[in-house]
């Protein structure tokens, strides 16, 4: 198994507004590389199953775990294969 990690740090954008962004599930789309995705209906909380497979095979992503304007972990079911998405929105602390 490996893992990559990713940071980014911005004053252009809360992490209110972040949160806003990644909870509109049906437009995620629009800023992803993901061309184009199915309405699923459906808001960043826990328990919810998204699935998508247009020009791909099926794939299924569950969100795990979720904390309104902190936190969302999610779950990606390829075949023979998961990929876990563990994102945290905080404030930077002033130094």
């Amino acid at each position: 198994m490996w893992t990559r990690s990713y940071s980014v740090v911005t004053k252009e954008v809360t992490k209110e507004q972040l949160w806003k962004l990644f909870a509109d599930v049906n437009n995620w789309h629009t800023w992803t590389k993901v061309s184009s995705m199915p309405s699923w209906k459906a808001n960043l909380k826990r328990g919810i199953t998204l699935c998508c497979g247009q020009r791909r095979p099926n794939v299924k992503v569950e969100l795990l775990e979720t904390i309104e304007n902190k936190h969302f972990l999610d779950v990606t079911s390829f075949p023979l294969a998961k990929m876990y998405d563990d994102i945290y929105l905080k404030r930077r602390q002033k130094a």
